[in-house]
């Protein structure tokens, strides 16, 4: 498809017309990829097209990128930033959403919960419904828009904090939308299981410190049958539960595993664990894998919003968590560095910034507070991915597999 020169209008009809074949240019709304080069044309994808304004559209042929820190940035980043990230962000005011004591007993929870299925094929729902209780009463006061997303780099324990880690997500984000508090605590309770398939994966696979082949990603996606299987003769269980350990891999548009379900023949709450799942995975380090900063993360939803996500529930988890969720370090367009504290629901990518350095890298003495809802002269130049290497990121965009 030759774009140079085309109108906007003439994009879309070229496009409309190549459905089913992969894009070969980059889709804008504004500064936000929404599709990119390689993915396939879809009908979703052109109905989605048709409904934003033209005029808002941009098509590219650059790669997307994240820049890369510029030398004096970087040195500010390994020298002040990093070494101190959470003691500037607890004097920023930016607290964690749990205690890391209590992440620790309900990670330690979840393990033995899993280990039980893998040695003794017995699942103790009660300790799972009486964790996810807890996990519920600890973030009920805890405000949306003041979520903090948790940073994970303990590669062994990674299935059991992306347990947690999704749970808190799910619930934190989500519980608005659930009608009494037995379905909330049936909803974390399928949450803190989704991945429990996995305790059924040989260990040579789950643990691998390196990509898997053909043949191990089809035994990995296993899991999800291996996990309902555990739990579809439980009659304890809500069966909310049961299909969201099963479904939680399937796509809006069919492209999901293992059953190619529709969105039309998902509920609402297998669809809410899809896009936790996959935010919570890509953010995580993994020994195979480095982890995506937020800001790329975001996009990811974004361009599958429509297309492999509920449009309604990506737009509600982003308006929770924001373009930069709080707690992510950020370059202001005036030099100064801050930390996100709030996000403003109504302008995701205009949150509130506690300043802590200046223009010349200089430690304030005082946090300072910027809405940047009220001072539109500033904005956020860019998300600093305070575990950025060179070596370990690769800039162009990708869309991993969750």
């Amino acid at each position: 498809m030759d774009n140079e020169g085309l109108t906007t209008e003439e994009q879309l009809a070229l496009i409309g017309e190549r459905v089913g074949q992969p894009l070969d240019v980059d889709i804008y709304v504004g500064e936000q990829p929404i599709a990119t080069r390689g993915h396939l044309i879809t009908d979703a994808l052109v109905k989605k097209l048709a409904d934003i304004e033209p005029r808002q559209l941009r098509f590219s042929r650059e790669r997307i990128t994240v820049p890369a820190p510029d030398q004096q940035l970087q040195e500010l980043l390994e020298k002040k930033i990093k070494p101190d990230a959470a003691a500037l962000a607890l004097e920023a005011g930016v607290t964690e959403d749990l205690t890391e004591e209590a992440r620790q007993i309900a990670t330690r929870k979840v393990r033995e919960i899993f280990e039980s299925c893998r040695y003794l094929t017995k699942l103790d729902l009660a300790s799972v419904s009486e964790l996810a209780t807890t996990l519920i009463n600890r973030v009920s006061s805890l405000e949306s828009s003041a979520f903090k997303l948790h940073d994970l780099r303990q590669y062994d324990e990674y299935t059991y904090y992306h347990s947690v880690n999704v749970c808190v997500l799910g619930i934190t984000l989500f519980r608005d939308y659930i009608s009494n508090e037995q379905e909330l605590n049936d909803f974390g309770v399928g949450l803190l299981l989704h991945d429990i398939g996995k305790s059924k994966i040989d260990l040579k696979i789950l643990n691998k410190p390196a990509g898997l082949t053909d043949e191990e990603f089809l035994v990995m996606k296993r899991h999800v049958v291996y996990g309902h299987n555990l739990v579809k003769g439980n009659g304890d269980m809500a069966p909310l539960s049961k299909d969201l350990i099963l479904n939680h891999h399937e796509r809006v548009n069919g492209t999901g595993y293992t059953r190619g379900l529709t969105e039309g023949q998902q509920s609402f709450f297998d669809m809410v664990s899809a896009v936790c799942d996959v935010f919570d995975a890509v953010t995580t380090d993994r020994a195979y894998c480095p982890k995506m900063d937020v800001h790329r993360a975001v996009s990811i939803l974004i361009r599958g919003s429509g297309i492999q996500f509920n449009t309604r529930i990506v737009n509600h988890f982003l308006r929770g968590i924001g373009r930069f969720p709080v707690g992510t370090f950020v370059l202001l367009s005036n030099g100064e560095i801050g930390v996100v504290s709030r996000v403003n629901s109504n302008a995701l990518s205009l949150p509130v910034i506690r300043v802590v350095f200046d223009a010349e890298g200089e430690r304030l003495a005082q946090p300072r507070t910027v809405d940047l809802y009220e001072q539109r002269e500033l904005y956020v130049d860019r998300p600093l991915d305070i575990s950025y290497s060179p070596a370990r990121h690769k800039l162009e965009d990708t869309n991993p597999a969750a």
